[in-house]
């Protein structure tokens, strides 16, 4: 038998390369597509990544400063050094600390008021707070 007699007809060439061309178009619009797809997932992790800082700034700085507030109303911690401690560790700070405002500022206030500083910094963002409280010697 002759290879010659063995050629497929004209029209069955054309389904072939068609389907051919339809597979190739289709693998080229996939691969455009998931670079787009990954430019866009990559944007919108960025996002989040920045949405999750600074809530974890905003988190760290309530709860620090409202925590020293309350410590020196006596609501919170029993003391401020149990305050500096605890916040140190929860927050992984780099820096905590606190004094009587009234040795490096000058305070006016009350007799029975004293005005206590707080500040800290950490990988969360950096701070200050003030308290004054009333007939409390910390």
């Amino acid at each position: 038998m002759n290879r010659t007699n063995l050629k497929l007809p004209e029209a069955e060439y054309e389904t072939i390369d068609m389907k051919y061309f339809e597979i190739i178009l289709v693998v080229i619009m996939m691969t455009l597509l998931s670079s787009a797809m990954a430019g866009s997932v990559s944007s919108v992790h960025k996002v989040i990544e920045k949405s999750e800082k600074s809530r974890r700034e905003l988190d760290s700085f309530v709860f620090i400063s409202d925590s020293f507030r309350k410590t020196c109303n006596g609501k919170c911690f029993s003391n401020l050094e149990e305050w500096q401690v605890t916040c140190r560790v929860m927050w992984n700070l780099e820096y905590i600390g606190w004094a009587d405002a009234e040795d490096f500022m000058k305070v006016e206030a009350e007799p029975d008021e004293k005005l206590y500083y707080g500040r800290w910094s950490g990988p969360d963002g950096n701070g200050e707070v003030y308290c004054r409280c009333h007939g409390k010697k910390m």
